[in-house]
């Protein structure tokens, strides 16, 4: 996982889950994206990343989130095949974080 965007070079990398603390949680959940004065590194904290190898739980996903219907079509007969309903949400401003 990284705190902030991974190409950032002033971004840090961890490999266990203990580090889940290092990431500032209120940058990520904030509806605010640009960095300022009061935090210089907000856009890039935003987007911290997680990487999981080779398998995430079927209950771990919460929904998915789309640009548009096209896209929601695409990942509708994706997901048709697997044993599980899937919450597929429009957003075509990609404000995804007011989904949650």
């Amino acid at each position: 996982m990284t705190d902030g965007h991974i190409r950032s070079f002033t971004s840090t990398s961890y490999n266990d889950d203990k580090y889940l603390e290092k990431l500032d949680w209120n940058a990520i959940f904030a509806s605010y994206w640009k960095s300022d004065e009061a935090d210089l590194r907000r856009q890039e904290k935003k987007q911290a990343e997680l990487l999981v190898k080779n398998y995430v739980p079927v209950n771990a996903i919460e929904l998915f989130c789309v640009y548009n219907e096209h896209a929601k079509g695409i990942l509708d007969s994706f997901l048709s095949g697997m044993n599980h309903e899937f919450e597929v949400r429009i957003s075509p401003k990609k404000l995804y974080y007011d989904h949650l």
